[in-house]
């Protein structure tokens, strides 16, 4: 097997069809046919079938394809660090965040692109369980999230940035926002950002440890902002991280329910692979989102649960940002600039 055949591979499984895949690639449709027919006879198994949607993977060609998208994807970095080795500046980075990471890393990229000027970035959202099988084929370069308690495989590695409690929210004017009690709210419909059976099953356990029965799960949404819209309008409760709910973008649909009973928690971490190293450039990026993270949770630490942390995070970044600006360019990045 040559890597043509996998890159052949990946490329049709992503383009959805031979021709699509073949101007891709930048060769011809025959020549890309015989390279998918030559791996199948390698494999001896089908990879790809034809169907009205277009070529799809069959079942043995969605397990090949795991490894393959790894293969590529560790093939590219390792062209970028030896490009990176030899003085050339350009690359990529690919990293996944939850909402909540998002919201917390936005200045955090901003600061990259700046200071690494050549650089592409590309930013996928999604629910953090999902980024994490991304981190494990190999699509993303690391990924940022709440993690349930759960085993960590041992081919991830999980730097934890900071522990988040996981608390009650309403909707502002909710008939149970004075509550104290998780016992109050045991009749209510409850909502969640994800639906992860670990996350699911945690949040049911820690009910549990209070004699309680498990929430009554009514929506599980996995669009945050779908979630904001309908929070006004409805009754629900809301299980959502304490970070979160303290944006100024949530904060306007949600308030915090201050019960005094102890709230499960859920940490907050970046997952990349555990023995592959980063790039240079994805090094950079985590740097500087680990550093954004460990701001904003010593601001948290002192502020109170009304509090607006944020506020001060965005002041603290701000200023960070200016004396970047005012740092002397190097003679390296000048000469990157003029391109």
């Amino acid at each position: 097997m040559q890597l043509r055949h996998i890159i052949a591979m990946v490329a049709v499984a992503d383009s959805g069809s031979l021709r699509a895949a073949a101007k891709r690639l930048g060769v011809s449709q025959p020549a890309l046919t015989k390279a998918i027919r030559e791996i199948e006879t390698l494999m001896g198994v089908s990879l790809l079938q034809k169907t009205v949607q277009g070529t799809i993977p069959t079942d043995a060609g969605r397990v090949f394809l795991v490894r393959a998208r790894s293969i590529v994807g560790e093939m590219q970095r390792a062209k970028e660090e030896m490009s990176h080795l030899a003085g050339v500046q350009a690359g990529s980075v690919t990293v996944g965040l939850s909402v909540g990471a998002a919201l917390l890393s936005g200045r955090a990229i901003q600061t990259f692109m700046r200071t690494h000027p050549n650089v592409q970035v590309r930013v996928i959202e999604g629910l953090f369980d999902q980024l994490v099988s991304g981190v494990r084929q190999g699509r993303l370069d690391f990924s940022v999230g709440g993690l349930p308690a759960a085993e960590i495989e041992e081919r991830l590695h999980f730097d934890i940035l900071f522990q988040n409690r996981i608390v009650p929210a309403v909707r502002h004017g909710h008939p149970l926002a004075n509550a104290r009690s998780f016992a109050e709210l045991v009749d209510c419909d409850w909502a969640l950002t994800t639906d992860d059976p670990a996350y699911i099953a945690h949040l049911a356990k820690h009910f549990s440890t209070l004699g309680l029965p498990a929430p009554r799960i009514r929506l599980r949404c996995e669009s945050f902002f779908t979630l904001l819209q309908l929070a006004p309008h409805m009754d629900f409760v809301v299980a959502i991280s304490h970070t979160l709910l303290r944006h100024p973008l949530t904060a306007e649909h949600l308030r915090p329910i201050e019960i005094s009973d102890p709230c499960p928690t859920a940490r907050f971490a970046l997952v990349r692979k555990a023995d592959v190293p980063l790039t240079p450039h994805a090094k950079a990026l985590a740097h500087y989102i680990t550093a954004a993270a460990a701001e904003l949770q010593h601001l948290g630490a002192s502020t109170a649960i009304g509090g607006d942390p944020w506020t001060d995070f965005q002041r603290t970044l701000d200023k960070d940002t200016r004396r970047q600006s005012r740092a002397p360019v190097s003679h390296e990045s000048r000469m990157q600039l003029r391109g």
